[in-house]
């Protein structure tokens, strides 16, 4: 008896782009953000003169 071989399978895939979302997260799970303080701002004099009395 004759066997026959499984004929060879050629698959060629191609992916163009990817693309992966992910759902809105609910506003009542975000934690709220507390403001950061304002910098303080000062000049060239100002700087050194704190920085030579802090030492």
């Amino acid at each position: 008896m004759l066997e026959r071989t499984p004929a060879e399978s050629v698959v060629k895939i191609s992916i163009g782009r990817i693309e992966v979302r992910t759902g809105a997260v609910p506003a009542k799970d975000t934690p709220a953000r507390t403001p950061r303080p304002e910098p303080v701002l000062m000049s060239l004099d100002d700087y050194l003169d704190h920085r030579s009395r802090e030492g």
